[in-house]
């Protein structure tokens, strides 16, 4: 029901049946342990206690433990909930990738992936500030789950998504500045989207992009873009 702390919704359930069963299970005992309305020093009501005496974990689960798809569903919620509601605005849901090239090497692990985003104009003239996501470590299937805006775009239809993958290096375990001056990212892959074949909706449009080409398979990433309904075809 809460996405983020400080959240307050309401929920409108079209169901008899389950409406019964949440006053019978939850409401009606909260509410028959309430206080009454008295002054605050003689108030007897406990929260935690009773929450406690009902079994109610505020806290079920950690999101570390989400599967991709409750993770997948929770960050489309939160995203449709709390992104701005500027026009000229993209996007991107980075969801994963799969077969991407091992930049290690045999017995050095796997490629660390990390997923670098820009946008374009028809100059090749970056039109908003880069983007990247976390760096999944020793995968060479990652999946992300992560959701980037660009607010503010002139004239989005113009402009061209350029998705770079890459394997994050650090020289002898240096990492932060150090790392990235002295050692440089291997390049996995990469992939463009003209967002002027994006079509004018709230839905997210997904994609499966072939960011390497390889002799025996191709390296893809899966993202899906929305253009929220205030530009596009």
């Amino acid at each position: 029901m809460y996405i983020a702390n400080l959240a307050e919704w309401g929920i409108i359930i079209d169901s008899e049946e389950q409406t019964q069963k949440v006053l019978e299970e939850y409401w009606c005992p909260l509410w028959s342990a309430s206080y009454e309305d008295v002054a605050e020093d003689e108030r007897d009501c406990n929260v935690d206690n009773v929450l406690a005496g009902r079994e109610i974990d505020r806290n079920p689960q950690d999101i570390s433990e989400f599967s991709p798809e409750e993770l997948e569903a929770m960050l489309l919620a939160k995203k449709g909930a709390h992104v701005s509601g500027a026009s000229n605005s993209l996007l991107v849901w980075l969801k994963s990738a799969s077969n991407l090239r091992d930049a290690d090497g045999p017995g050095s692990g796997c490629s660390d992936a990390c997923v670098k985003l820009r946008l374009v104009d028809g100059e090749g003239n970056t039109v908003s500030v880069p983007q990247q996501s976390n760096v999944i470590q020793d995968s060479l299937d990652p999946q992300w789950n992560e959701q980037f805006v660009f607010e503010g775009l002139d004239t989005p239809c113009a402009y061209t998504l350029k998705i770079s993958v890459l394997d994050k290096d650090s020289l002898f375990g240096l990492e932060g500045n150090v790392a990235d001056f002295l050692a440089l990212d291997d390049k996995l892959g990469a992939a463009k989207v003209d967002l002027g074949t994006l079509a004018n909706t709230t839905e997210f449009q997904d994609m499966e992009l072939v960011v390497s080409d390889g002799w025996f398979s191709d390296s893809t990433i899966n993202i899906s873009l929305s253009t929220r309904g205030g530009w596009g075809n």
